[in-house]
């Protein structure tokens, strides 16, 4: 899949599908009057994105939303077998409840996070799939050695939620009003915003990918830390 652009999306009714599970947003314009259409004169000096970013106080700041949440990081911690010794590559996670058939599979590269396949089947409240990001990023920044690295771009994978699909499908991508509906009004998006809410981090845009035609799209997220303590990093 080539990079993602501020160019005209394709149409409602025919969106091109994801080929690929890479998104270098290296060259995107970063500059927030592109997004509304400002003319080139109002935009100010060009910037680019980093594709990835290295966070100070990371850790302090999960450990306290930890806490907050209480019981809810304890029945992720003692009641959920997370195995990230799989054949999806070395950022894969799938985290499975001992007594419920509750099981989330997610990935998070450096530069990406996936969720892939997030099932509470089991309806309870006692904790939430933000929750088990949390350890789960953990634990694949303490096998890959990543504490502290944010990504640019999270995708949400294969949705096929059909309020998510039916309240984005006639709306342009890379709009403020994609954006908001995505983040506050869909299922799919709102767990996407409790994310970014304990990792302090915000949403750029949202790219729904996918024919208009299918059961599933993939919606692709431009995130950035809050914050202003952050690096470019250039490892991996």
């Amino acid at each position: 899949m080539g990079k993602h652009a501020l160019e005209s999306p394709p149409s409602p009714a025919r969106r091109k599908p994801i080929t690929s599970n890479s998104y270098a947003l290296e060259n995107q314009d970063a500059r927030p009057g592109v997004l509304w259409g400002d003319q080139e004169p109002f935009l100010g000096p060009a910037y680019t994105l980093p594709d990835r970013y290295l966070v100070s106080g990371l850790e302090e700041r999960l450990a306290a939303v930890d806490k907050h949440s209480g019981e809810a990081t304890a029945i992720v911690a003692t009641m959920f077998d997370h195995n990230s010794s799989l054949a999806y590559g070395p950022y894969v996670v799938e985290s499975k409840h001992l007594q419920k058939e509750d099981d989330f599979l997610n990935e998070y590269a450096p530069n990406e996070w996936t969720f892939r396949s997030n099932y509470k089947r089991s309806g309870s409240n006692d904790y939430h799939a933000n929750d088990v990001v949390r350890y789960q990023y953990r634990t694949i920044a303490q096998k890959t050695n990543t504490h502290g690295v944010l990504p640019s771009v999270i995708k949400n994978s294969f949705v096929v939620n059909n309020e998510t699909l039916t309240k984005t499908l006639t709306i342009e991508n890379k709009t403020p009003e994609m954006l908001q509906t995505f983040l506050q009004e869909t299922p799919n998006g709102k767990r996407t915003q409790r994310v970014l809410d304990d990792f302090g981090m915000e949403a750029l845009w949202v790219d729904r990918q996918g024919d208009s035609e299918f059961p599933f799209a993939d919606f692709i997220v431009a995130v950035r830390p809050k914050q202003q303590s952050y690096s470019q990093t250039g490892f991996y």
